[in-house]
């Protein structure tokens, strides 16, 4: 086996940096889809906050007439129960918004162009107390609250779905709840003073609506643009900018959110890995760092299944550590040097992968109104499924199985993880949206 000393090198680097990102052309190619192929959906489950500051109007969509503060403080500490009925309650309320958000876009607030914000204002598709002129001196994109845009030919399907399956179980998980409140309130009461405790503030029940799904045309109507062509094309033209809001928002929605999956699985993939391998050759890198593993892909000179390994290590009698590359290596090889982590930091999370199965799924769903924008998302999803499908995880629990089961995995993973979450990270910066923080890997130079 060959060892090969080398100087720690701490440049970033990034292979996407350079890669062109969005095309007018395209993303207007987008845009016409979007708007000849899509409606708005509005769907929305209004919801007691636990961060913000809620108006008296939503306080009293919420408690029905009572909308006294203390009251709405009172009912708030309900939802936060750990109660079996609440946690049933609230996981329906996820279940309902997950599932519209897999099946939509986000729609862009509109520009402040008369002629579309009259005509999408007639058309009922957003209030006339929507907007202000602050936008037009935004720097980013930002989301019409509680209104998606989704393709007409999943509608029947959604609605049905939506109205027959999540929202009766949404009514029967609020209406269990309501049974069991004495019980709910009890366990509220003994997460709170006696003194912030007033039996007259607890609501006499619970209240959880839902507004829509209510479904309205993008476009200019088809009989208002047989009866004028000429207005219908001026409007369409000055809205232009509008469907290209959306295709770009949507796009920038989906990539922060990826992005920030794949960091965060290559964060809890990336935790430093130190050998501890038994007597003989290589006892003396006990306590060595892997830093990295190279597969024939990285290196012309492996094997197929051969793998070398960067350590980084303090030689004995040495007062500077050193960085070297050790190998070939079978993976029955690398495994009995026996790579491990503290077990503090060895725990990679099932909602992680949960939320990377999640967003895959979505971009399945949604990538037909993305048009030619969302081409180059397509390589990064498609590597990052591959890499699971080869290693047989179709569900969270398969992929912390195999963490636990395979450093060789753990490794490669998030090697992968980190060159995705960058790859979204270069189709963000083309986008006039806000940008994800993205968490950076433990132990990536």
């Amino acid at each position: 086996m060959t060892v090969e000393t080398m100087e720690e090198d701490t440049t970033d680097t990034d292979e996407y940096a350079n890669e062109p990102v969005v095309d007018e052309d395209q993303a207007k190619e987008a845009a016409k889809f979007l708007q000849q192929n899509c409606y708005s959906v509005s769907l929305e489950v209004p919801w007691f906050s636990t961060s913000k500051k809620l108006t008296d109007d939503r306080k009293k969509e919420l408690l029905g007439a009572n909308v006294e503060g203390a009251a709405y403080s009172m009912a708030k500490q309900l939802f936060d129960s750990g109660h079996d009925a609440i946690k049933r309650l609230n996981s329906a309320k996820i279940a309902l918004t997950a599932y519209r958000d897999s099946k939509t876009i986000p729609m862009a607030q509109l520009p402040l162009n008369g002629g579309v914000l009259m005509m999408l204002k007639e058309q009922g598709l957003v209030a006339d107390d929507s907007r202000d002129a602050s936008r037009a001196t935004q720097e980013f994109l930002q989301k019409e609250a509680g209104v998606r845009v989704i393709m007409v030919a999943d509608i029947d399907e959604f609605d049905n779905h939506v109205r027959t399956i999540l929202i009766p179980n949404l009514m029967t998980a609020l209406e269990t709840a309501n049974n069991a409140l004495p019980e709910i309130i009890e366990d509220a009461k003994g997460r709170l003073d006696e003194k912030d405790i007033d039996s007259r503030d607890w609501p006499e029940k619970l209240i959880v609506g839902v507004r829509g799904p209510d479904y309205r045309q993008m476009g200019v109507d088809v009989d208002f643009e047989q009866n004028c062509p000429e207005a219908a094309a001026r409007l369409r033209e000055s809205g232009e900018q509008w469907y290209l809001d959306n295709v770009k928002l949507a796009v920038g929605d989906f990539a922060n959110s990826f992005m920030a999956a794949c960091a965060l699985a290559a964060q809890q993939l990336s935790h430093r890995v130190k050998l501890a391998p038994p007597e003989g050759e290589w006892k003396y890198l006990e306590g060595a760092e892997v830093r990295e593993i190279f597969e024939t892909s990285d290196d012309s000179s492996l094997e197929e299944g051969q793998i070398s390994i960067e350590v980084f290590y303090l030689p004995d009698g040495a007062k500077k550590k050193k960085t070297e590359t050790i190998g070939p290596f079978t993976r029955a090889q690398y495994e009995a040097l026996n790579p491990m982590t503290q077990d503090a930091q060895r725990k990679v999370f099932d909602s992680t992968f949960e939320k990377l199965l999640n967003d895959m799924a979505r971009f399945t769903e949604i990538r037909n109104m993305l048009g030619e924008l969302g081409g180059p998302m397509d390589g990064i999803v498609k590597k990052v499924r591959d890499m699971l499908k080869a290693a047989d995880i179709e569900s969270a629990s398969d992929a912390t199985t195999q963490v636990k089961r395979s450093n060789f995995f753990r490794k490669t993973a998030a090697g992968v993880f980190a060159d995705a979450a960058g790859a979204m990270e270069s189709v963000v910066e083309g986008l006039p949206v806000r940008k994800a923080k993205r968490r950076r890997a433990i132990g990536k130079r």
